[in-house]
């Protein structure tokens, strides 16, 4: 039978956790709103949002290396974010981008692109990380997400083009690093 006093204090310590990650991971659906007024759907920004804080929430209680990738995620997704709406402001004279018989906008190479780089600097961070593969799936997932708030301007093919891009950048450390996801 465990010691009341160890019990109690091993609660406390839980549930200080608890309260440390609602702190951390609140600011989070701040994404939704700046997300909301670069011109994302209302209803996929709560959406996205909402599983954005709360995974991040979770996140930060387990702590270690997923603890650690909650931030890097977070910033990370910004940049297909951040590359997603700077496409949507690309001049009129430069249309769309056209490869043989097809025509696109600016948004979904953008959202590539922004991805890609997303994925080479997680992958970049988690070789560092106690766990590699663990960092860079919780890393990965919340810049998926954060990523996905902007590029859901061009639909399900937007967020697409920024999950593959990820992926991308993520793989060569995935594959090279095989000692440390084992």
């Amino acid at each position: 039978m465990a010691d009341p006093i160890e019990e109690r204090a091993r609660r406390a310590y839980e549930n200080g956790r608890r309260v440390r990650a609602a702190e951390l991971s609140a600011p989070f659906l701040a994404i939704g709103v700046l997300a909301m007024v670069t011109g994302t759907r209302v209803s996929t920004a709560i959406f996205v949002s909402l599983a954005l804080t709360l995974l991040a929430f979770a996140f930060l209680v387990r702590g270690q290396s997923l603890g650690r990738a909650v931030l890097p995620g977070l910033l990370l997704g910004l940049v297909p974010f951040g590359c997603a709406h700077a496409a949507q402001h690309v001049p009129a004279s430069l249309g769309h981008l056209c490869t043989g018989s097809q025509c696109v906008s600016w948004c979904i190479p953008m959202c590539a692109a922004g991805g890609l780089i997303a994925g080479a600097w997680i992958g970049r961070l988690a070789r560092r990380a106690a766990s590699p593969f663990v960092f860079a799936v919780g890393a990965g997932s919340l810049a998926v997400l954060t990523g996905s708030l902007g590029c859901a301007c061009v639909g399900l093919s937007g967020v697409a083009g920024a999950a593959l891009g990820l992926g991308s950048g993520l793989l060569p450390t995935l594959v090279f690093h095989r000692r440390a996801v084992v």
